[in-house]
């Protein structure tokens, strides 16, 4: 449980804070907010508080997932028709970047630089999805090759798709 505490304006979880050591109260932490006051028993309106980036909302709604989950299907698609004797068909391509545009997604930081967040994005793209290939097409006799060829290709437009996106949305945060 979450609650306010009017005496320290600190917002402490259920249970109250206090040095074992020393017996002090706490120091004000990261979860202090710097509008509440410490002598009021009300809080601040929400025009007072600061607003999320907008990057912060977006990023992991579930429709922009559901949209990942359409774009990683249609790029499965697209490539199944690229790499036609690999064994998967089309439905298993479409069906590895359904699921593996999400996950990218997720383990993608919301905070950091756009680089740093793109190159988590096009990793996070590449390894599920080579491993999944290497799996399910790997009986066919898929070289070592062909494999790291494609991770590099799909490393790349991971980075630069979610770069893209990535910028766009900072853009709308200035």
């Amino acid at each position: 449980m979450i609650f306010y505490r009017p005496d320290h304006g600190t917002i402490m979880n259920g249970h109250r804070s206090r040095n074992a050591s020393s017996g002090k109260e706490p120091e004000e932490t990261a979860l202090t907010s710097p509008n509440l006051d410490p002598e009021s028993d009300t809080l601040p309106d929400l025009d007072e508080l600061p607003r999320p980036p907008l990057r912060e909302l977006m990023e992991r709604t579930p429709s922009r997932l559901a949209l990942e989950a359409v774009v990683g299907a249609g790029g499965g698609a697209a490539l199944s028709l690229a790499l036609p004797d690999w064994g998967m068909g089309t439905a298993g391509f479409a069906v590895a970047g359904a699921m593996a545009a999400p996950i990218a997604l997720l383990l993608t930081p919301v905070h950091g630089s756009l680089p740093y967040r793109a190159i988590r994005y096009g990793f996070g793209l590449a390894l599920p999805v080579t491993l999944v290939i290497s799996f399910v097409a790997g009986a066919d006799g898929l070289l070592l090759e062909d494999l790291l060829v494609l991770g590099l290709f799909l490393f790349c437009i991971g980075a630069v798709g979610h770069g893209a996106v990535a910028a766009a949305l900072d853009r709308f945060d200035e």
